[in-house]
């Protein structure tokens, strides 16, 4: 795209800031099914889901960034994503239930912003336990430092 950018590091998130302002790209990026505008009803392009290669690059993505993983009672593992986007809380969801994780369901949450009083309604997946996090890790994996040093810190047992 022969093009400038900025970048920046965030010590604190093990992660770069990148910026790039050109049409080139917001074309190139439009015309592969991502959209634009507001980020309430996210869909995953069409050519991301009909390869599964792809869509596990995506779930490892979306949840390096956007993801969470935490212990509970020193030993029981989460991982979780949030988002405001329910139809792609609910595409991850249905592929990871194809894949064998084991997941009751997604579900919503509500909040009421405490300093404004508007409501925010965000959608969770939860998954839970050592045999989801063996599976996880087998089959999705991380690619965020953050989790992986937690999983190794966290979760006793492990193999």
């Amino acid at each position: 795209f022969n093009l400038e950018s900025s970048f920046f590091f965030r010590q604190d998130q093990n992660c770069m800031n990148l910026r790039i302002i050109s049409k080139g790209v917001f074309y190139f990026l439009t015309g592969r099914g991502f959209k634009t505008g507001k980020k309430g009803q996210i869909k995953i392009p069409k050519w991301v889901k009909s390869n599964e290669k792809y869509m596990i690059s995506f779930i490892r993505g979306l949840f390096d960034c956007d993801g969470s993983f935490h212990v509970r009672n020193k030993s029981y593992p989460i991982i979780s994503y949030t988002s405001k986007s329910k139809i792609l809380v609910e595409t991850v969801f249905q592929f990871l239930r194809k894949k064998g994780f084991k997941l009751k369901n997604f579900y919503k949450e509500e909040k009421i912003d405490q300093r404004t009083g508007n409501s925010s309604v965000t959608y969770r997946i939860r998954l839970q336990g050592h045999e989801n996090l063996k599976l996880w890790l087998k089959t999705v994996n991380f690619g965020n430092d953050k989790h992986l040093k937690k999983i190794k810190m966290g979760t006793p047992g492990l193999s």
